[in-house]
């Protein structure tokens, strides 16, 4: 159930959100649908020259040998491309995508992650309604959704998080009633409520990004010919482990760089940052407590240390 950006991620009203609409950009249907027309500039290109243009950020089998004015999709919906992969990786399963596809199913989808969450609750709308568009008219299989999504936290109940939870399972509630399919979004398998969580069928993880999943997003966004640098692309990737902990941002701003080396480059640097970020080293002497409060605390540390030590049983 994709929104108005101009929504806040915490003032969601599930009930009363309208279905989104069929995104129409020219470009994005030209570079989507339109098959692979270029030959690539490497069966061309002596080995040398090859190794010259990989060395220089530029991927030789991406290119085309003469481009006669083609172009890969320099600005792609990449927030929705990072969805849809993650979609297909988590229905790989035969028989899961009958179950979820099937009529009146209920499905949940756990996302523990809030930016995680926030851009699935905003891009499988629009990827359903794609899937439904490369079906025949006569196929349901990916029509009539509803996709719910829980923006609170685990065990906030205060304030707007206790509002946000009534209209989730008001919103789920509804879509039961009225027979649609359902893929509700939620931080962990005890979000819902009892009553909910007992109508609900399944519950399903969503799966993390990984370095094969880059690649083949690239392979439409960054090549005219279908065809990629693979070896090198993977050598500069950094393990799927990085690539699954990296923030949102820093990935989709990645895929604006102009080569697929390029986006495997500013990966690879942003990950090395991110595994060099310093932990949080709070402790109880940051923290002010008066004397009264603190002795206790301090003597249950002190135990817990002589108990690891040995030193107490």
């Amino acid at each position: 159930m994709p929104l108005d950006p101009a929504i806040e991620f915490d003032d969601i009203d599930v009930e009363n959100v309208a279905d989104p609409d069929t995104p129409t950009l020219d470009a994005l249907e030209r570079a989507l649908n339109a098959p692979y027309n270029a030959k690539p500039a490497a069966p061309s290109m002596p080995q040398h020259e090859i190794e010259a243009a990989i060395a220089a950020d530029r991927d030789p089998c991406a290119e085309a040998a003469k481009t006669d004015g083609i172009s890969f999709l320099h600005q792609p919906p990449i927030g929705n491309m990072l969805v849809a992969a993650r979609f297909a990786a988590l229905l790989s399963n035969a028989v899961l995508l009958h179950d979820i596809t099937a009529p009146r199913s209920f499905s949940m989808i756990t996302i523990s992650d809030r930016s995680e969450r926030k851009a699935a609750w905003k891009n499988l709308g629009n990827v359903l309604l794609r899937l439904a568009d490369l079906s025949a008219d006569s196929d349901d299989t990916w029509r009539d959704f509803k996709t719910p999504v829980l923006a609170a936290e685990p065990n906030q109940t205060k304030g707007g998080d206790a509002s946000q939870r009534e209209d989730f399972e008001d919103a789920v509630e509804a879509a039961v009633k009225n027979g649609h399919k359902l893929l509700a979004l939620t931080p962990d398998a005890h979000s819902m409520s009892p009553v909910t969580r007992a109508m609900c069928g399944r519950v399903l993880i969503w799966p993390p990004l990984t370095g094969q999943m880059i690649i083949e997003i690239l392979r439409v966004t960054h090549t005219v010919t279908g065809e990629l640098s693979e070896d090198a692309i993977t050598n500069l990737l950094p393990p799927d482990s990085d690539i699954a902990a990296l923030p949102l941002a820093g990935i989709e701003s990645a895929f604006l760089e102009k080569t697929t080396l390029k986006v495997a480059k500013v990966l690879a640097a942003t990950a090395k940052r991110f595994r060099t970020v310093p932990p949080a080293t709070t402790t109880l002497d940051d923290i002010v407590l008066n004397a009264d409060t603190r002795a206790p605390i301090d003597r249950l540390v002190a135990d817990m240390a002589a108990w690891k030590a040995g030193q107490a049983q």
